[in-house]
């Protein structure tokens, strides 16, 4: 599964053939939603609903609410959502992604 993890994005992102792959719940967009997103090139992104995503990494067990978007490219995205709720830290010299004790 390829997964991005994204700090310039405020929120997370699944696309929807990884949703459906997974058989995640996909609740419909409320009225009070916006259905598109802007990617950094500036082309949008259809929102169709959101989803919970619950998984397991390095000993840890997340769970995540995630927008589902019509063509995302990668399968998954952690945005700045994930990285806030999860504290993590981005050691960028290093290329890891770590959480606070």
């Amino acid at each position: 599964m390829k997964i991005l993890i994204d700090s310039g994005s405020s929120r997370s992102l699944i696309s929807e053939a990884t949703a459906r792959a997974l058989n995640l719940q996909i609740q419909p967009l409320n009225r009070f939603s916006k259905p598109l997103m802007y990617t950094a090139n500036g082309s949008k992104l259809k929102i169709i609903g959101t989803s919970v995503l619950d998984f397991g990494l390095k000993g840890f067990q997340m769970h995540q609410v995630v927008h589902v978007a019509t063509d995302l490219k990668p399968q998954i995205l952690f945005g700045g959502d994930f990285l806030s709720e999860n504290e993590a830290i981005i050691n960028y010299k290093l290329g890891i992604l770590s959480k606070m004790t």
